[in-house]
């Protein structure tokens, strides 16, 4: 199994792994999660394995030492020092959900780390009903209400196939779920509850591709068109189907990303 490196930058502590051989430096940014994508790492790797030739892939998860104000704006600090630490620059991104807030907020600050963006699911803002969404799956996390929590979670991030297929499997991992994952999953929600880039998205100057679905129950698919009018140059791919992890359920997302990054 790949291993799992520690990166300390004055107080921050993040985990990552790595994966590929290639000359090109791609970081993936996911979103919010429960657990840690760390314990994925092997799921992952297989799901990105188009870009194992020509990228060195890194997957960072976010700070280990989280305070009960932390926010996206610290997220993107933390980023921003982790990255210029590990001397990363000239970067693909891969950026989901929350981790596309934190790689406009990188873009935005740092133009001269990212060579081309992609933004998943993601907006500049978090308009009612994606604050609805948060707010929900906080209340649950902090009753420490597991299977509420997941239920909530799977149906509004996946499509109704995929929780046909994996949502007794997802609810049997809730239960196994630590009281301090839920209390970080309810600091990590928060840290959305007041973002709004709406001034500085256009700011953005990096070849960016925009990607959405029109059925996420999340972060509603006209988030994804307005941050297209405001980043000038972007391109945008809207999917039919799915709904909020697309990334994780359409077949064709990481060729799509492969051919936008190569071209």
């Amino acid at each position: 199994m790949t291993e799992v490196k520690l990166v300390e930058v004055d107080d921050i502590k993040i985990n990552y792994f790595k994966f590929g051989n290639g000359h090109k430096n791609l970081i993936i940014i996911p979103g919010v999660s429960i657990r840690t994508v760390m314990e994925f790492r092997d799921a992952i790797i297989e799901q990105y394995k188009i870009f194992h030739n020509e990228f060195s892939v890194y997957v960072f998860d976010r700070r280990l030492n989280i305070l009960s104000d932390y926010s996206i704006d610290d997220m993107v600090s933390d980023m921003i020092k982790v990255l210029d630490h590990l001397e990363l620059t000239d970067l693909y991104v891969i950026s989901t959900s929350q981790g596309g807030m934190i790689a406009e907020g990188i873009a935005i600050q740092r133009p001269d780390l990212i060579n081309k963006l992609v933004i998943a699911s993601s907006a500049y803002n978090v308009d009612n009903s994606a604050y609805i969404v948060f707010n929900e799956w906080s209340n649950y996390a902090k009753e420490y209400d597991r299977e509420n929590l997941a239920k909530s979670f799977m149906n509004y991030v996946y499509s109704e196939e995929f929780v046909n297929k994996y949502g007794e499997a997802m609810l049997d991992m809730a239960k196994t779920y630590t009281n301090e994952e839920l209390d970080r999953f309810v600091i990590m929600v928060k840290s959305m509850f007041l973002y709004d880039m709406s001034e500085q998205i256009s700011n953005i100057k990096c070849k960016t591709l925009i990607m959405c679905s029109m059925k996420d129950k999340v972060f509603d698919y006209n988030n994804s068109l307005r941050m297209h009018d405001k980043i000038y140059g972007s391109q945008l791919h809207i999917y039919d189907g799915f709904s909020h992890a697309f990334y994780d359920e359409a077949a064709d997302f990481t060729e799509l990303v492969y051919n936008f990054f190569m071209n």
